[in-house]
This record gives structure tokens, sequence and C-alpha cells, in this order.
């Protein structure tokens, strides 16, 4: 089941879906910047898709930056996928100016993030209905479904479930340990008791005659 990384929830506008990606809108009203995620499970690398959605997810791609390069007016088209942050697979798809805040450098980490207004993100989804096809569906709101949110929560908690069961299992073989260790120190110490008691009978004897 496909759910998409909360990070990514929390810093996009949901613009719609294509028929293997979900279209998100990069909260930073500093350049026009889209983000496709495909909607596949455990997927972080473009080369562990199939080869079918390989070529879906390209031509998604492709057929959005041309898209955002006329409706934009964009001077450039940058196209990118990193991941060192969030694993999950997704395409960068970012529209750029001569005059933008960034150029001519790549936009991560130039300026911090302006964030969109509903207003802002409802302009831009009048604009992209202009030009993207009827393939793609539009829908509302600026985070994924209640259903996909409720899932990830159950996620992590048995995430944390099974967390707590290996401490637990570690806490009990440590106990077991202490308790082996305790039986044997009361050995040694009765061994020890014992053996003083042997020293003791000795020095009580009379010595021999020719002492």
């Amino acid at each position: 089941m496909f759910i998409l990384d909360t990070r990514l929830q929390e810093d996009t506008w949901l613009i719609g879906d294509f028929p293997l990606c979900r279209l998100l809108l990069s909260n930073d009203s500093n350049y026009p910047w889209f983000i496709l995620v495909p909607r596949r499970e455990g997927i972080s690398e473009l080369f562990q898709l199939d080869d079918a959605d390989q070529q879906l997810m390209w031509a998604e791609t492709t057929a959005l930056a041309g898209v955002l390069k006329e409706l934009f007016t964009a001077d450039k088209m940058n196209v990118a996928t990193l991941g060192n942050v969030v694993s999950q697979l997704h395409m960068h798809v970012i529209a750029r100016y001569a005059s933008d805040a960034a150029w001519p450098g790549p936009v991560w980490g130039k300026h911090p993030a302006k964030p969109y207004s509903e207003a802002d993100v409802q302009a831009i989804r009048d604009k992209l209905k202009a030009g993207l096809g009827a393939g793609f569906t539009f829908v509302e709101g600026k985070t994924v479904s209640l259903e996909e949110r409720v899932m990830d929560l159950e996620s992590r908690l048995a995430f944390q479930d099974d967390t707590i069961q290996a401490l637990n299992d570690v806490l009990v073989s440590q106990q077991n340990a202490v308790d082996r260790l305790q039986l044997q120190i009361a050995a040694l110490l009765k061994r020890q008791e014992e053996m003083g008691g042997q020293f003791e009978s000795f020095e009580d004897e009379a010595p021999p005659p020719h002492y």
C-alpha cells in the first residue's frame, strides 16, 4: 500500500494524481516547484520500478515539465531526483527564471521557504487545469487523505510495538542473566563459608607432641 512520506505531506500541497504519480506543490512560493511521487510501495530508486512504471514515470515527468514551461513561461526547467533526506522516490520538476532568488544555482537551501496561501494554491490549480490532460485527476486539499494518515499511524504503532517487544525480550534476557549470577554468587559464598569452617577446625586441634 502506497503511503506518502510524512515529510512530503508536511511540506507540500496536494494537487492530484497522474495514472502513476501523485503531483505535489512544494509549499515555497519562491519558485513554481512541483514534485512527482510514484504511488508504489517501498520504492526509493528509479531502477526499482518495473520497466512499464519507469517509462510511465518519465512520460509523466516530461509531460509535466512541458506544461509547466509553457504555463509559467519558465526560462529553464530543472528536473531531478535526489532522495538524500527523504528516501521515498520523488522527482522534482521546477520552473526556473533568470530573475529567481537562487538563479543560476540549485534551489535547495538558498532562501527560506515562503508558504503559499490557499488562494495562491487555488490559482495554481486553476492554471494547471488549462494544461494537464484528461488523464490527470485533481484533488483538493493540502495533504493526503485521512485514510492514508490513519494507515501511516498504524504502521508507526506497529513498528513501536515491535521495538517495545524487542526491548522487553532484551530485558528478560538480562534479568535471567542477573538471576544466574546471583545464584552463582550465593553458591560461592556458601562454599567460602564451608571452607572457612574447615580452617577453623584445623586451628583448634592440639599440636603434636614434638611441637
